[in-house]
């Protein structure tokens, strides 16, 4: 009896204990994604996108299983393509628990401002990218899922 008393009470302060671990938040999931992507964005290697590692860490299992699928997936969708990217803002928006969308904001070398929204959910304990949104210079609105179940 004292054994079972002993294990229940270990069991529970291990259980405890994990409970008491930060989860990491959906900002800094984005944030570790220009991280990750900071030499393709210098234009000096490749970029996360491009490293069956950092995609597996980065994305969900359903993004995943989409750009698998696809015929054609765009080069660089942390930034849209844009050159040049700078004065790179990040912000939370919104965290539902298990679902998040955090926006970005930067200015691109030429002068004008892009904003993409990246949707997150909660996987393995992890955030991870499901899509990202687009608004576009011209007022159009695309999303990565979007570009790549054509």
């Amino acid at each position: 009896m004292r054994m079972f008393l002993f294990v229940a009470c270990l069991a529970s302060i291990a259980l405890a204990a994990e409970a008491a671990i930060p989860q990491p938040s959906p900002e800094a999931a984005v944030r570790d994604v220009y991280a990750a992507d900071a030499l393709s964005l210098r234009d000096n290697g490749l970029g996360a996108f491009s490293d069956p590692s950092a995609r597996q860490r980065l994305f969900s299992r359903s993004l995943l299983r989409a750009i698998g699928a696809a015929a054609e997936i765009p080069a660089d969708p942390f930034s849209d393509s844009s050159p040049h990217l700078v004065d790179l803002k990040v912000a939370a928006t919104f965290e539902n628990g298990t679902a998040g969308t955090v926006g970005v904001d930067f200015a691109r070398g030429d002068g004008a401002r892009e904003h993409l929204t990246y949707a997150l959910v909660l996987e393995r304990r992890e955030w991870r990218i499901d899509d990202i949104g687009y608004a576009l210079l011209g007022g159009e609105n695309r999303t990565l899922r979007g570009m790549i179940s054509r």
